[in-house]
């Protein structure tokens, strides 16, 4: 017997969810690495690493990530992203570092950030 519970998540955020959630999947395995930052809440991007490398579920293989910290993060990024990478942000969505790595990576931005630039339907990852 399965219990439907309601999460307050409508249709349009569930499709836009498994769309990430394909995407990171393809980067993962065509050898992508997740880098996480968080320009006034460093924790939380070693949080967000660590979720990857060490994974919950035993047995399962841990994922390249490594959280992004100092001073110049865009530097730091443009140093270390390579194409086909994963940029994760906890941000404010008017942070101005945030807004400058993402706008440099073409990357599609889930529509839980301020930067959200969501693709036409039916493209996914």
């Amino acid at each position: 017997m399965t219990a439907a519970t309601n999460y307050g998540i409508d249709a349009g955020l569930a499709a836009d969810l498994a769309c990430a959630s394909l995407a990171l999947a393809r980067r993962f395995s065509a050898g992508g690495t997740m880098w996480s930052m968080s320009p006034s809440w460093a924790p939380h991007a070693l949080h967000i690493a660590v979720e990857f490398i060490h994974p919950v579920v035993v047995g399962k293989r841990a994922l390249p990530a490594v959280a992004l910290s100092g001073p110049d993060l865009v530097d730091v990024a443009r140093v270390s992203v390579s194409a086909g990478d994963i940029v994760v942000a906890v941000a404010n969505a008017d942070d101005p570092q945030v807004g400058s790595v993402m706008r440099r990576a073409p990357a599609w931005v889930p529509p839980l950030s301020g930067w959200a630039v969501v693709p036409p339907a039916g493209r996914c990852g």
